[in-house]
């Protein structure tokens, strides 16, 4: 892309675009224990390993660290499980068990959420926290973030990977300086 080009491009941004910013694991269960199984943590450039966020029933529960395996466990009764990933890391999920029944929290997505490191998440105390995971909890909706830290607005990165209900896209921060306005008026449009 021509605003960024070389190692810099490929390193950065093919890091960012592998980040488990704005994924989720939402469903309801039963269970009182929950085992997650995650390998593969890498952490991109600079960046903190963050944390990962569990919220019950739309309520922040805790946080913690990546680890191979991480055993929570909760009060007997139907609830609804949401766990979101680290801003900037690369977990891959090996396994779940879980000692009752389980059902996704939802299909689809509602909301395609576009933009550059505010919308990726970035300074939002935890994932759970960022805007793009509050607006989907406060309206009961399901997001696809396809925020890019760093980027910038750029014709050639919307590409039809959904049918949301809403689009929100969120840039100029790093458009200034980059761009004369005359060539970003056309970009946003």
């Amino acid at each position: 892309l021509p605003y960024y080009e070389g190692p810099f491009f490929e390193k950065y941004f093919g890091d960012n675009c592998r980040t488990t910013a704005g994924i989720s694991l939402d469903f309801f269960t039963n269970s009182r224990k929950i085992c997650l199984k995650m390998s593969q943590n890498h952490i991109p450039s600079d960046a903190k390993s963050g944390v990962f966020d569990l919220y019950l029933n739309g309520k922040y529960h805790l946080s913690f660290p990546f680890t191979d395996r991480v055993d929570l466990h909760f009060a007997a009764g139907e609830k609804r499980v949401t766990i979101y990933c680290p801003h900037f890391n690369f977990p891959t999920f090996s396994g779940l068990e879980y000692d009752g029944e389980i059902r996704p929290a939802g299909q689809g997505v509602d909301i395609l959420l576009m933009g550059d490191s505010i919308t990726h998440g970035v300074g939002a105390f935890n994932p759970g926290s960022s805007y793009a995971n509050t607006m989907a909890r406060e309206l009961g909706m399901r997001i696809l973030n396809q925020g890019q830290s760093g980027y910038v607005y750029d014709a050639k990165t919307v590409e039809r990977v959904c049918d949301p209900k809403l689009i929100v896209c969120a840039y100029g921060v790093n458009d200034r300086g980059r761009k004369p306005f005359d060539r970003l008026r056309p970009e946003t449009e």
